[in-house]
């Protein structure tokens, strides 16, 4: 049995592999539908998802490019004249990373949105400027969103 929070193939890479390992030793596997974490994250910051078109990214292949030497803005693969949602900001270690990877096509004072525990009783919403995301309280259930910029402020000097 593997529990996923939201829906097992909406930003689950293990489900896949789940599924097919099962299929290798001749199992049988059955993936139940549930609400997607985009779905609750959508609803706590009011936007709709697919009008914005966002840019999904996950933390820890933000943490993963920083690693690599040299680290450029063009590993990315992310516009700042579209948002961006970062998953999987679980740890301070995420949050800097993030920072820092993001830091290099947006403005250290350009606003993000820190979601804890979307669509959860104790859900909180936290606005701050992207200098400060690496003192921002984070847990398992963070995401962090960033508007874009208007693409003339995106030409950075």
């Amino acid at each position: 049995l593997y529990l996923a929070p939201g829906h097992p193939f909406y930003g689950e890479r293990v489900t896949p592999l789940i599924i097919a390992a099962a299929r290798e030793r001749g199992h049988d596997s059955r993936v139940l539908s549930a609400v997607s974490a985009f779905d609750v994250i959508a609803t706590a910051l009011e936007r709709d998802l697919m009008a914005t078109e966002p840019q999904s990214i996950d933390a820890t292949t933000l943490a993963h490019l920083l690693e690599q030497e040299p680290f450029t803005a063009g590993m990315l693969d992310l516009a700042p004249t579209r948002p961006v949602l970062v998953t999987q900001v679980f740890s301070p270690e995420m949050a800097a990373a993030t920072k820092l990877a993001l830091a290099t096509i947006f403005p250290d004072d350009h606003e993000v949105v820190v979601v804890r525990s979307a669509g959860l009783g104790s859900q909180a919403i936290e606005r701050m400027p992207l200098h400060r995301l690496d003192r921002a309280e984070v847990d398992h259930l963070t995401t962090v969103w960033i508007d874009q910029i208007d693409p003339l402020a995106s030409t950075r000097t």
